[in-house]
C-alpha cells in the first residue's frame, strides 16, 4: 500500500511556495517543513548536467555534452538526457554487473546453507 502523498502549502504568508514539481518532491519538502528546515534553492542547468552526469555514467560530462544541454531550451531536456544516459551502453553494463553481484551473493548463500 502507497502512503498518502503529502498536501504541501506555503512556508507562511510572508514566503513564496515551496517547489513541489512531482510527488517525491511533496515528500522530501513536507520533511523538511515537519524538521523547520529550508528547501534549497534550484540548481542551474549546468550544475543539472554535472551531477547526472557523475551519478549515471561516474565521470563529468563533456564540454561539448554541457554545452548541448545548455543550448536546449526543450522543458524536456534533462529527462531525454536522463533517458538517453540510462540507456548508455555503460549502464547496461552496469546492470549487467549488478546481477551478476546477486547472482554470486544468492550462490554464496546457498553453499552456505549445504
Amino acid at each position: 500500500m502507497r502512503p498518502a502523498i503529502p498536501e504541501i502549502a506555503s512556508r507562511s504568508p510572508q514566503t513564496t511556495n515551496w517547489i513541489v514539481r512531482n510527488p517525491i518532491d511533496a515528500f522530501v519538502v513536507a520533511k523538511l517543513r515537519d524538521l523547520g528546515l529550508p528547501q534549497s534553492p534550484e540548481a542551474d542547468r549546468r550544475t543539472l548536467v554535472r551531477r547526472l552526469y557523475f551519478d549515471l555514467v561516474g565521470l563529468p560530462p563533456t564540454p561539448e555534452e554541457t554545452a548541448a544541454f545548455l543550448a536546449d531550451p526543450r522543458p524536456l531536456a534533462y529527462e531525454e538526457l536522463v533517458d538517453r544516459l540510462l540507456a548508455s551502453s555503460g549502464n547496461r553494463r552496469l546492470a549487467r554487473n549488478e546481477t551478476a553481484t546477486s547472482l554470486h551473493r544468492g550462490n554464496m548463500q546457498q553453499k552456505a546453507r549445504i
